[in-house]
């Protein structure tokens, strides 16, 4: 007698009975992975073995959405305590925010805020809020919106007459997420562009919108801070009379450029903020401390000059420092400023396209450096800006044959968060009319933990 015949049966027979006493069934292809619950504790005290930048673990996850940021480049993401947080939904859409254990790739729908047809949505750094600006049916009003994702209550923060195509409500989050700032400044959101050609049949010149502009109380020249938790306001620049020129040259020139910020910087702590306008003809800048308002440092000939005068293409601004990465001649420079003194960091790499970020503790400087066909990496330098040669150190961390577009370092320094958009990537929809309007875009995150 062939003992293996009789094993298999009896085999399958004391697993279906076990099935049964244990209340389940067996179904073809179900599995179940037994996951281990993480020890906090545990992984606090791994991450602070990481302070000499030594990567010790390398995750990456890979997602598709529609919510992609101004930039097609872009996307919104939080982070916090092990936990990736992304963005689910195009405008017009259901919008949902999806909690990501990046260990496993295994998510989690943490906050559903509905039908929303906002302009443009940021989740805060950690996570924690969703802030969106949208407009009403008709059109008439404007309004921010700040979403708590923990308790999913939505607040208004602002409303206004909706000033048109040619402005757009503008707004950043602190580094770590205890304020976000909003203003206003010229338009570069096609998609408020084409809301309004629909509405009219056409777009209506700048004069058609004067009215909700300058006599209908848009806070034009003013940049608003709000503390998320509390959601307590205060303006901590206004430089009317000053950015602000007459209604008559807005209806000779049609730029309303001179009437509101160019861009706005803020720090990771949200104590200064780096405003740059235009002046009529000319560029300015302005470093301000918003508790108390005091101006830092102000450039009223050209904010080109706040760092040389060279074309500045990519701003940072920390509690000591400004930096970006400027064209000079054919050369791309990066520079630091501190107060009127300007450092050259000439040791990084000047041959080829660089974007640079200061860490929070000021002592380091991570770069992304790009190579031929579309290769790049991101490199670390210790920061010495006293010192003869400012840069030194350049060490290798992630390297991949992909361009890489953003790079965040965590406010704790224990992770970098490394941003790239997978190119090529065909991705099929179910609405072909919010496919071709909002394509979905394929991203991968990869997490260097220290």
């Amino acid at each position: 007698m062939n003992l293996k015949n009789v094993r298999r049966p009896l085999s399958a027979a004391l697993l279906c009975a076990l099935a049964l006493l244990c209340g389940c069934a067996l179904r073809p292809r179900d599995k179940t992975v037994v996951l281990p619950t993480p020890n906090r504790e545990e992984q606090t005290a791994q991450q602070e073995q990481g302070s000499d930048w030594t990567v010790r673990k390398i995750r990456q996850y890979e997602y598709a959405t529609r919510a992609v940021g101004l930039d097609p480049y872009t996307t919104s993401v939080g982070w916090t305590q092990g936990d990736l947080f992304t963005v689910s939904g195009a405008p017009g859409e259901e919008v949902s925010i999806l909690r990501v254990d990046p260990r496993y790739g295994f998510y989690e729908t943490c906050a559903e805020l509905g039908v929303i047809d906002y302009n443009r949505l940021l989740l805060s750094p950690d996570g924690a809020y969703a802030l969106y600006d949208s407009v009403d049916e008709k059109g008439q009003y404007i309004f921010l919106t700040l979403y708590d994702v923990a308790t999913g209550e939505k607040h208004v923060i602002a409303d206004y007459v909706n000033p048109g195509p040619y402005l757009m409500l503008d707004f950043a989050w602190s580094g770590d997420g205890a304020y976000f700032f909003y203003w206003f400044t010229v338009n570069d959101n096609d998609r408020i562009y084409r809301r309004e050609e629909e509405r009219y049949g056409g777009l209506p010149g700048v004069e058609y919108y004067f009215e909700n502009i300058f006599f209908r109380g848009l806070p034009l020249t003013s940049v608003i801070r709000c503390r998320a938790d509390t959601r307590s306001r205060s303006t901590v620049l206004d430089l009317k009379g000053e950015i602000n020129g007459d209604v008559e040259y807005a209806y000779k020139s049609m730029d309303l450029s001179a009437f509101c910020y160019e861009d706005v910087f803020v720090t990771d702590d949200g104590s200064k903020l780096l405003a740059l306008y235009k002046k009529y003809d000319s560029s300015a800048s302005v470093l301000v401390e918003c508790g108390s308002g005091a101006y830092l440092q102000q450039e009223n000939a050209s904010y080109e000059h706040l760092l040389e005068r060279d074309y500045v293409f990519s701003i940072q601004v920390t509690p000591q420092y400004i930096a970006g990465i400027s064209v000079g001649g054919d050369r791309i420079v990066p520079l630091v400023s501190s107060g009127s003194r300007v450092t050259y960091l000439n040791a990084l790499a000047s041959n080829v396209y660089i974007d640079m970020k200061i860490t929070p503790d000021e002592e380091h400087i991570i770069t992304v450096e790009h190579g031929e066909e579309g290769s790049s990496g991101v490199y670390l330098y210790q920061f010495l800006p006293d010192a003869a040669a400012p840069v030194s150190g350049r060490r290798l961390l992630y390297q991949t044959t992909r361009s890489i577009y953003d790079v965040r370092v965590t406010q704790d320094q224990k992770q970098i968060l490394i941003f790239i958009k997978n190119e090529g990537a065909e991705l099929v929809m179910e609405n072909s009319y919010l496919e071709d309007e909002y394509p979905a875009a394929l991203y991968t995150v990869v997490i260097l933990e220290f």
